[in-house]
Formats: structure tokens, sequence, C-alpha cells
């Protein structure tokens, strides 16, 4: 089985009870693999916690020609501002899940004609030893009480991902999307400027039909993409973070 590696990851293996048993996660708590991830997945779920902390912006996967949420940030390629030397994350900041689930993440598998799907929990690793705290897979490979709070949060992302393709769906059929360019002056120092960013045209949303709107709002999609336009202001604090480092 040949695994796409996410971003930040080393590498990606099946999570397998002979293979890894008696092996925990060494230096949970650390995040310095997010640490040069200036953009991250986040789920339609997670939109108002994010929202709060980070621009939340759309990227388009080209293989797939869909849109994908994501939680900018850094100015720069390679930087994260929430990440400091330590591998610690920003006190008082919201933690996409994408970065709690490492160095787990839950791959969809097909059978050879494309039909049958299954989920496939892999993991990083090079984030495992035996010498860890607590070891998620005892000596006869079965699951100790470290495993259960990973595994809820595979399956809550897991669902959340599907939910979220949902969203991205309807913003490219409704043709909400449009391309910006993210840029920053600080004073005294070089330009910032993000491209290949997306965001939802307000004039395109305020043009939509009433009855449109209205499936938006049932759906709960409106109010994420309002979560998703008042987020956009965050990119003053990214500069803020920017220059202070």
């Amino acid at each position: 089985m040949e695994l796409t590696v996410p971003a930040g990851y080393r590498g990606l293996v099946p999570f397998d009870r002979t293979r890894h048993k008696g092996q925990g996660v060494v230096d949970l708590g650390n995040f310095r693999f997010a640490s040069t991830l200036h953009v991250i997945y986040v789920s339609a779920e997670e939109f108002f916690m994010a929202a709060r902390h980070y621009p939340i912006a759309f990227g388009r996967d080209e293989a797939s020609d869909s849109f994908v949420p994501i939680s900018v940030t850094g100015m720069r390629a390679g930087q994260n501002l929430f990440v400091d030397e330590a591998g610690l994350w920003r006190e008082d900041s919201y933690i996409p899940a994408y970065v709690r689930c490492y160095p787990f993440y839950g791959v969809e598998v097909r059978d050879e004609a494309g039909s049958d799907a299954r989920r496939v929990i892999c993991v990083d690793e090079e984030a495992l030893d035996v010498d860890a705290k607590e070891a998620l897979l005892d000596g006869a490979g079965e699951p100790t009480p470290a495993w259960q709070p990973i595994e809820r949060l595979l399956e809550d992302v897991a669902a959340a991902r599907a939910r979220t393709v949902i969203l991205g769906q309807r913003l490219k059929e409704l043709e909400l999307l449009e391309p910006f360019e993210a840029q920053a002056h600080p004073h005294g120092g070089e330009a910032l400027r993000l491209r290949g960013l997306y965001r939802v045209s307000e004039e395109r949303l305020n043009r939509l039909s009433g009855k449109t709107i209205r499936e938006l709002m049932a759906q709960g999609q409106l109010s994420r993409i309002y979560a998703h336009l008042m987020s956009l202001d965050n990119f003053g604090r990214l500069l803020d973070l920017s220059v202070a480092r």
C-alpha cells in the first residue's frame, strides 16, 4: 500500500498491533513537526474556534479540483509563528486537530475496483518508542487506556473531514470562492506576501437567492462562511507576530 505522506510527517505506515506493541508516543505534546507549516488543514467543525486566532482561507487541490479550508499560521512559507523553538504551541491559541492527531493519520483505502473503502489508521513511526511514558498497545498488542482518547480524536476527525468536503463542494458549485493575495508591509522591513489563497467573495454571497441562503443556513454552512470572513482580520495578528519573531 503506497501512502502519501501528509505535510509535516516524516513517513507513514499502518499502525500494527504486532509491529508497534509496547510502544508509545515520545515527547508527547511537542509540536516541532509543525514548525515549518505556514498553513494547516482545519475542518468545518473547527471554524468557530480557529477563527479566533488564525485567518481561515481555502487552498485549491489541483489533483481533485477541490477547495480545502486551511488556517494560516505564518506569513512566510516554512514558518509557523505559533510554534516556538522548544516545539510548544503558542499559549492560549487553538491547536488544530490535524496537529493534535500527530503522529497518527487516518487514510481511506479503496479496493482494486475502487468501490469499497475502509479507513486505515497510520502512524509516523519515528515518533514511537518502547521507552515512551505510556504504551498505546500492551505486550499482547491490545489497546491500553492511553490509546482510547487518540482513537476517539481520529474518529471525530474522519467524520468532520466528510462534512468539510461537502462544504468545499458547495462553495465551488455556487462559485463563491475568489483568489486573493495576503500582503503585509512591516515598517522598515521586507514586504510579506502569501499567494495561492482563496476566500469567499462577499459580493457573490450577497447576490445569492433567499432560497439558497436559507439552504446554507439550514445546513450550518452559512455560519461557517461568516466565521471564515471574520477570521481574515487575523492577518493583522500574523503581521504582529512576524515582526516580533
